[in-house]
């Protein structure tokens, strides 16, 4: 409403670049100790290198087959079998290897029970007026840091297919994105630039994409 997307202008290409790779990264090292099933570290991306490497000794080599598979199972249903949704094959698969060879017993680790029912529907309890005071400054920067995540997605994937974007849109659907969460006791809503790549290389091409692939945090 206030039209601020032009600050989306004082954000370099150079900068946007760099967010992008060290985002990756972060989410790179943030995974691979799931996949070797080592306890992950605190710290930024060099303190949880430093912290995989030093538990290296203690990979559990059940859960990485399991890992491995998965991947196995992507990356070929992405190369011969582009139809086919290799990441719902692989937690399809998944799933079942885990309730037919009992993997949680085995040691690999499980998303286990997943609670039922609707969320509460109101305003957030955050202790009053004080609360909203104090959530403010926070609440700024995570709101710097979403857009800026959410535009580098869009911006890459804009000069790929050759359209334009519309910084302000962008704000708009943030804010309508986040007020609805807010309400429904939701988490914050911001742009991914992990969640875009899966869904670009599935096929996605509109907005339905996003609404037919929504799920709980």
């Amino acid at each position: 409403m206030l039209r601020l997307g032009f600050i989306a202008s004082f954000i370099s290409e150079p900068v946007l670049k760099g967010f992008i790779v060290g985002l990756a990264l972060t989410i790179l090292i943030g995974q691979v100790p799931k996949f070797l099933g080592v306890p992950k570290s605190e710290g930024d991306f060099f303190e949880q290198a430093w912290g995989l490497i030093t538990h290296l000794g203690d990979i559990q080599w059940l859960t990485t087959f399991v890992g491995a598979v998965s991947l196995a199972v992507v990356l070929v249903c992405k190369k011969w079998f582009p139809l086919v949704p290799g990441s719902l094959v692989a937690v399809l698969l998944g799933t079942a290897a885990s309730v037919v060879f009992g993997l949680e017993a085995r040691g690999v680790e499980i998303v286990g029970e997943i609670e039922s029912g609707l969320p509460t529907v109101g305003v957030p309890d955050v202790g009053g007026i004080t609360g909203y005071l104090d959530l403010a400054g926070p609440a700024a920067g995570v709101l710097i840091v979403g857009f800026t995540e959410g535009l580098a997605a869009a911006k890459t994937y804009a000069a790929k297919a050759g359209y334009q974007i519309a910084p302000n849109r962008e704000l708009v659907g943030l804010g309508a994105a986040n007020l609805g969460a807010g309400l429904c006791s939701g988490m914050v809503v911001n742009g991914s630039l992990s969640k875009t790549a899966v869904n670009g290389a599935a096929g996605g091409r509109s907005q339905v994409s996003g609404l037919w692939s929504r799920r709980s945090p």
